[in-house]
């Protein structure tokens, strides 16, 4: 018989590897320096929040100056400081002149400036190849300490005399606007980057924040339905008021642009109507479900929305329904996302789901509060407190129903099927 040869066979396991693993667990490039990474990130994430804030406050001025020279008085350098005013306004910053003070922001340029920051900071932190969690720290607290910086200097630049801007509320302002949107941006960011959330939440937890969620979205979009309905309903009153201030073509179309940026202010103060506590116009007044009352109202049209002085007709009492089908809303969202089996869970999860959305809704209409003008329009805005009670119980509640009635008809149907 021939000889047989064996050969020798090679252990796989002791085989190094063909190539290094490029990351960790954390999606970080071993190997690599991440407080380097952190540190070529932050001039990055200054330069870009510079750049943020300048845009937006040339947009502002290219408007003022476009107003003046249609025909509003004063000159070039006024118009441009009144551009920098309301830029710093939808910040927060308020405005002080001799007879007035203004605290109401304009939540248009406040939304403008929070999406171009979430923007600014999704291409920041794209623009490095090592994205980890102390170099997302460090650009976050680096654009967002530019940014306040900028609307400082800015702020002391633009006050005058006649017209004063804090500059404490301005950087105040400022920095939380650019650490909330700018920040949300990196961490966008990097989770598309790595494909690993560096805030890994509990599945409760992020079901609970998602119901919550949507429990504040179904409320916005009831309030801007309501406001679309009134200012629909309303039309030929807003074109009157539009044309009693006889402002032009230009003139009208700044007018228009303003309406815009104050929408979702009236968008906020109608959530607050169907919350139940209502909203104020001025001292003495209030706009609610049981009752209005109003005096004069100045000529703008996004007011033309206003109900009239009186009792409500009597099927605004129903839009109080609305807070608990929001949480109901919720419930259902945070249930997808989180099943659970007993009807006593699943309405505790749903009452968690809506009660964090009421609080969150009660408290967003805050931001349509303060001062508008002299006299009694230096009070206005709804009443926080009691739309944070009334938003809470409404929507826990219908979340804690809904929840459980979900449950509920789901082992209906499992047993019908």
């Amino acid at each position: 018989m021939g000889r047989v040869t064996i050969e020798p066979m090679t252990d796989l396991r002791l085989r190094p590897p063909d190539r290094p693993p490029t990351s960790d667990q954390t999606g970080n490039p071993t190997g690599g320096s991440t407080c380097g990474s952190a540190l070529r990130l932050a001039p990055v994430a200054g330069v870009t929040a510079v750049t943020c804030f300048a845009t937006g406050l040339a947009l502002c001025v290219a408007v003022a100056v476009v107003g003046w020279f249609a025909g509003t008085t004063g000159n070039v350098p006024a118009a441009v400081r009144a551009g920098a005013d309301v830029w710093l306004l939808g910040h927060g910053a308020g405005l002080r002149t001799v007879d007035m003070e203004v605290t109401a922001a304009p939540l248009g340029l406040t939304l403008l400036a929070a999406a171009m920051l979430w923007r600014a900071g999704r291409w920041v932190g794209r623009s490095t190849s090592r994205l980890d969690a102390r170099a997302v720290v460090v650009a976050t607290a680096v654009l967002s300490a530019s940014y306040g910086v900028v609307a400082v200097v800015t702020s002391v630049l633009a006050s005058t005399d006649a017209v004063a801007v804090s500059p404490w509320r301005s950087g105040a302002g400022a920095l939380a606007v650019s650490m909330l949107s700018g920040g949300a941006g990196l961490l966008r960011a990097a989770r598309e980057r790595t494909g690993v959330a560096f805030l890994p939440w509990p599945a409760a937890v992020q079901a609970a924040a998602r119901g919550g969620a949507a429990t504040v979205l179904v409320m916005v979009s009831a309030g801007a339905a309501l406001v679309t309905t009134s200012l629909v309903l309303d039309f030929p009153a807003a074109a009157n008021a539009a044309d009693s201030l006889r402002a032009g073509p230009v003139g009208g179309a700044i007018l228009a642009l303003i309406g815009v940026l104050l929408l979702p202010n009236a968008v906020l103060l109608a959530v607050s109507f169907l919350l139940g506590p209502g909203f104020s116009l001025g001292a003495g007044t209030l706009v609610a479900p049981d009752g209005v009352t109003l005096g004069p109202v100045p000529d703008f049209p996004l007011l033309a929305a206003l109900p009239e002085s009186g009792v409500p007709p009597a099927w605004t009492a129903a839009l109080v329904v609305v807070p608990v089908l929001a949480g109901a809303v919720g419930a259902a969202v945070t249930l997808r996302h989180d099943p659970v089996f007993g009807l006593d869970q699943a309405g505790l999860r749903g009452g968690v789901a809506g009660l964090l959305g009421g609080v969150a809704i009660g408290l967003l209409t805050g931001l349509a509060a303060g001062a508008v003008g002299p006299g009694r329009l230096a009070q206005t805005g709804p009443d926080v407190p009691a739309c944070v009670l009334t938003a809470a119980v409404g929507c826990g509640l219908g979340g804690a129903v809904g929840g459980a009635a979900l449950r509920w008809l789901g082992r209906r149907r499992r047993v019908a099927g």
